[in-house]
């Protein structure tokens, strides 16, 4: 079992999601990882797509190296605006390419049986309101007239 902290790569990007974010940002040296496993599986968890996870890696990433300066000593350079300026704009590209490849919603329930149907449907999202969600209970259910 590989430590909490350890940073794994098969080489498959198609055959695992934390693959596929560790191909998307270039995090593919185990040897000397940019991101542990354990943050890779937090992203993944809270963005829904890997891309889109990487896309937040890249932005996270990009982060560490905002807060860190450019130095030289004698003829050693270390320029972390460099690596800066390549997450935040590999951030982007991959934000814009997951949201291109993002599912377009569902529209369904137009009729009672279709309706019925989907509320069965365990892997549909369920919408988050419903009739009478702004009724007050305190107030009760309030009628719209057309009339008025």
């Amino acid at each position: 079992m590989p430590r909490v902290d350890a940073a794994t790569y098969s080489g498959d990007p198609a055959a695992s999601d934390r693959d596929r974010v560790r191909f998307e940002i270039g995090d593919t040296d185990c040897s000397a990882p940019i991101l542990r496993d354990a943050e890779i599986d937090a992203l993944l968890g809270t963005e829904g797509s890997p891309v889109l996870a990487a896309s937040e890696a890249a932005r996270k990433i990009a982060a560490k190296y905002a807060i860190k300066v450019d130095c030289s000593i004698g003829s050693t350079r270390k320029s972390h605006s460099q690596l800066f300026r390549h997450f935040t704009e590999l951030a982007r590209a991959l934000r814009a390419k997951g949201a291109r490849s993002a599912v377009l919603p569902y529209v369904g329930g137009l009729s009672e049986d279709e309706k019925s149907a989907d509320k069965l449907e365990t892997d549909l999202v369920q919408p988050a309101f419903e009739v009478g969600v702004h009724d007050n209970p305190e107030v009760g259910a309030q009628t719209i007239r057309e009339d008025a």
